[in-house]
């Protein structure tokens, strides 16, 4: 079996913002940071244990990781570290291969707890605010990860046994789906300043109209998974029991000269 591996990592992390353009400037930041400390070939597995304990070291107020001082906006900000490393999943996709980053996506899911977004790629059709198409990116990842919890467990046991095998969407359809799920939160986001995107036990009406576009079973959204967008910030809840995190902060207004302290 090919073993699945980045090589030259140092550099690509230090290129990240010429081979993964378009991204926030503290994203840009953390890889800045890893290209300094990670080994020049990598396996998945790896850079998922770095970078999970580097989010550990800051959020117990520690100011390095293996002697190498954190940069000083993420020591002032520790919640910037965990937006950046959220996001890191988006520039792997462009740095590395596809099998690298598909494994390092189903690790950090399965580590991390949550969905790890992909790289949006907008070459044609309508190209929204960076807001919109992290929204839409999101709830088409969550259509692959599933997760029937309500705090019930006999509930949760009925609704896998009579939702079925999970259906794998192609890229096509994904992007059918992720159209017309930016467009609405971007209408709804320019006309009342903000957009919630939820799931009780079934999809509010933009998730409900973009999933009938594809055919979507309705047992493919996660319960208890709510999303809050405004043009600044989006914070989701992971389904049942978890904590409001932020998804994506917009930093336009942040000196990127004090990112790269």
């Amino acid at each position: 079996m090919k073993k699945v591996e980045l090589k030259n990592a140092k550099e690509k992390f230090a290129k990240a913002r010429e081979l993964c353009p378009g991204m926030e400037e503290e994203l840009y930041t953390m890889t800045d940071y890893l290209a300094t400390i990670i080994k020049d070939t990598l396996i998945p597995a790896r850079l998922i244990l770095t970078v999970s304990s580097i989010e550990n070291a800051i959020k117990k107020g520690k100011n390095n990781y293996k002697g190498k001082t954190f940069p000083e906006f993420f020591i002032k900000n520790p919640w910037r570290a965990e937006v950046a490393i959220t996001a890191l999943s988006q520039c792997v996709d462009e740095i590395a291969d596809g099998d690298f980053a598909d494994e390092y996506r189903k690790l950090g899911n399965d580590f991390f707890g949550a969905v790890l977004p992909k790289k949006i790629n907008t070459a044609s059709g309508e190209d929204y605010p960076e807001y919109a198409k992290v929204a839409a990116e999101y709830w088409a990842n969550s259509l692959q990860t599933r997760d029937f919890n309500n705090g019930d467990e006999l509930t949760s046991i009925f609704a896998m046994a009579i939702a079925g095998s999970k259906r794998e969407y192609t890229e096509a359809e994904l992007k059918i789906f992720k159209e017309s799920l930016a467009e609405d939160v971007y209408e709804k986001v320019e006309t009342y300043g903000n957009c919630t995107v939820d799931v009780d036990y079934g999809p509010c009406y933009i998730l409900a109209k973009a999933g009938k576009l594809i055919d979507v079973n309705p047992f493919d959204y996660s319960w208890k998974t709510s999303m809050i967008v405004t043009k600044e910030k989006i914070t989701v809840r992971d389904g049942y029991g978890a904590d409001r995190r932020i998804l994506y902060q917009k930093t336009s207004d942040i000196n990127p000269k004090e990112l790269k302290k």
